[in-house]
């Protein structure tokens, strides 16, 4: 049982995946990797954080939050704003073009629960709100 269930996951995973590629491929956002998609996600859910908050939400140091920061700054997708209280301090700013690659990561993510969700029964959704409600919290 644990075998196939992990199958699944890992099948889901990768399904995921593949139609995550497939909308970026097609969109305006191919100079993007995905590791720096998830700096954009972390920025965009946090609403404008500091470089500790991004290297703390992307768990890695600071310097590596850094230099990505500095690459997604060179081209575009990010604007990094001294702080008014600690000028030691940045805060990291998504700009309009940061702002839709955001949105469409979003979108696809919540295309892909939506589908999920709808094979599920109303005993199963709580079922699986309740594992990863689990799982989130042992992290």
């Amino acid at each position: 049982m644990d075998e196939r269930l992990q199958q699944l996951i890992a099948s889901f995973l990768a399904h995921s995946e593949q139609q995550e590629e497939e909308v970026w491929s097609k969109s305006d956002f191919t100079d993007l990797t995905f590791k720096q998609l998830a700096y954009i996600q972390v920025i965009g859910l946090l609403r404008n954080p500091t470089l500790s908050e991004i290297a703390q939400g992307n768990r890695v140091s600071r310097p590596t939050a850094t230099v990505t920061i500095d690459r997604l700054q060179q081209r575009g997708y990010v604007l990094k704003v001294q702080s008014d209280i600690d000028k030691r301090s940045a805060h990291v700013h998504l700009t309009s073009k940061g702002e839709k690659a955001f949105r469409l990561h979003q979108e696809v993510h919540n295309g892909i629960a939506t589908q999920l969700i709808a094979t599920l029964l109303p005993t199963e959704r709580q079922c699986l709100i309740s594992a990863l409600q689990r799982f989130f919290a042992g992290l």
